[in-house]
């Protein structure tokens, strides 16, 4: 029965050494670490949610921060073009001091000395009256056309349109929605032109110099270079042309006021804008 007990103490007992001598050699291991490299894993599994969350914030500052640039630009130009229309349009764009002054198209104006020789140079006065007061209605009704043209602007680059220079907004508008205004305004320009009477003072002025004086213009014609418009010559396009060149340069005044004068920025987004001329934070 010993011989059994002694057996059976000799095969515990070095699993009980053993054991021991794990917990030893651990506990000894464990002294010998520096606390920061065994908690090194701790930190890393707890910093890791604070990390991400830390850079979600900052990207979604970033989206945010663009995306209040972009929304800046587009209001300064929706500022500035419904503040240039009332300009533009506070006279008919027949007084003198007006700032629509549509010329008379090359090709007519070419016409005032044949036409004053025969005592009817006051037609073309008639002619370029009706013409600005045509593209005057026309641009009355262009808010809502410059409107949707704003809105649907994208904006590529805020930062950079903003430090481009005292009238970059309006340059980046003309560049890329000019062909779509022209297009939408010079329907309401054939429409004034035709009822305010520009058509028929343009008619008239081509009788005058018609058939029955045909000799006084082939004279003079032929030293002078002169020739009436073509049969192919749009007297709507060349409005509608010339009234858009107005309107943006009278955008571009008014976003150059929106620069210069904090007092012209009524709204806290274009302050806000405006605001960040200077700073080094500009993307």
């Amino acid at each position: 029965m010993f011989s059994a007990c002694g057996k059976q103490d000799s095969a515990s007992s070095p699993t009980t050494t053993d054991a021991a001598g794990r917990v030893a050699t651990e506990s000894a291991v464990s002294e010998h670490v520096p606390s920061t490299v065994a908690d090194d894993s701790v930190n890393r599994r707890s910093l890791e949610p604070a990390v991400t969350a830390a850079s979600g914030q900052s990207m979604a500052k970033a989206a945010l921060s663009e995306l209040n640039l972009n929304a800046g630009v587009v209001e300064a130009l929706q500022v500035s073009a419904q503040r240039a229309v009332t300009q533009l349009t506070a006279s008919s764009g027949t007084s003198g001091d007006s700032l629509l002054s549509v010329p008379l198209p090359d090709s007519i104006e070419s016409l005032r000395k044949p036409l004053a020789a025969i005592g009817k140079e006051g037609m073309l006065t008639e002619l370029s009256g009706t013409m600005n007061a045509a593209a005057g209605e026309a641009l009355k009704q262009s808010p809502v056309i410059l409107s949707g043209a704003i809105s649907n602007l994208s904006v590529q680059d805020a930062g950079q349109l903003l430090r481009g220079g005292d009238d970059a907004f309006t340059r980046y508008l003309d560049r890329t929605t000019r062909p779509l205004i022209v297009a939408q305004i010079k329907p309401l320009i054939a429409s004034a032109t035709e009822s305010n009477g520009t058509v028929q003072a343009l008619e008239a002025v081509k009788g005058a110099l018609g058939e029955k004086n045909q000799g006084l213009v082939a004279s003079l014609g032929a030293l002078a270079g002169i020739k009436l418009p073509g049969a192919d010559f749009d007297l709507d396009q060349f409005v509608a042309d010339q009234a858009v060149n107005h309107l943006f340069a009278a955008i571009a005044v008014e976003e150059r006021k929106l620069r210069a004068n904090p007092q012209e920025r009524t709204s806290e987004l274009v302050q806000g804008l405006f605001g960040l001329l200077g700073k080094e934070n500009l993307n």
